[in-house]
């Protein structure tokens, strides 16, 4: 007998598939969405989300697009205070 999606036997599946990873779920949890006219972003605990108000600007090394999500650990301490010292560009942090 085929089973409904959503039934209790797949739900007690992923929990276990869940509890069972060796990787922690909350670290890849959304942390932030950002909501757009046509689309959404959804950031996780520890990205830097750049914002560069001229596309193409170059700062710290990096040609910058409009938006530009980096990892914990992509930039240098010295990459980052650059640009936020550069007003073209807003960084925001995610905790």
């Amino acid at each position: 007998m085929p089973q409904k999606k959503g039934s209790q036997n797949e739900v007690e599946e992923t929990y276990q598939q869940a509890t069972q990873s060796s990787v922690d779920p909350k670290i890849h949890s959304v942390a932030a969405e950002v909501l757009m006219s046509s689309s959404s972003l959804s950031l996780k605990a520890g990205e830097l989300l750049v914002i560069c108000t001229q596309p193409g600007f170059r700062r710290a090394g990096i040609e910058h697009e409009r938006l530009k999500v980096w990892e914990a650990g992509e930039l240098t301490e010295g990459q980052i205070e650059q640009m936020r010292r550069e007003p073209l560009l807003t960084l925001v942090k995610v905790s």
